[in-house]
């Protein structure tokens, strides 16, 4: 089966007391041994204050529910760690 392009799903800023973070989420093709598949995966950056442009990667994950619970935790704490 031929590779098909990701769909942008979600694009979202967080803001924390100063802080503000970029949290998008796609649909992607899976890289699985397993066979053809897409899954949704979500990455996380805190930006950079002056330029607005993204800095360091502060998380990453899949799904709907890891989404929303990073939006939840980074603006809850500043950080972004998966449920578990």
């Amino acid at each position: 089966m031929e590779s098909q392009p990701s769909i942008p799903i979600a694009k979202t800023h967080v803001y924390h007391k100063d802080r503000v973070f970029f949290v998008s989420m796609i649909e992607r093709d899976s890289s699985a041994a397993l066979g053809p598949c897409r899954y949704l995966e979500w990455m996380a950056w805190e930006m950079v204050a002056k330029t607005m442009e993204r800095g360091r990667l502060v998380g990453q994950g899949e799904g709907w529910s890891g989404y929303c619970y990073a939006l939840r935790r980074l603006h809850r704490d500043g950080v972004c760690e998966e449920e578990g």
